[in-house]
């Protein structure tokens, strides 16, 4: 009885990792998925202008 206690146990514990993990993974790919539109998008509006050199004293 205790045996399948403890694997009943350790059973719900991988799922609860499994889930969270999942859930991480979910909130990353968003993440990512909203950082390249930010870049492809809106990255000239932040970019230096032409003509600009910063290598120049």
């Amino acid at each position: 009885m205790t045996k399948e206690n403890l694997e009943t146990k350790a059973d719900k514990a991988v799922l609860r990792i499994e889930k969270k993990v999942v859930d991480i993974d979910n909130v990353l790919r968003d993440l990512s998925m909203k950082l390249c539109h930010v870049i492809k998008y809106k990255g000239d509006h932040y970019s230096i202008s032409e003509g600009v050199d910063y290598n120049e004293q």
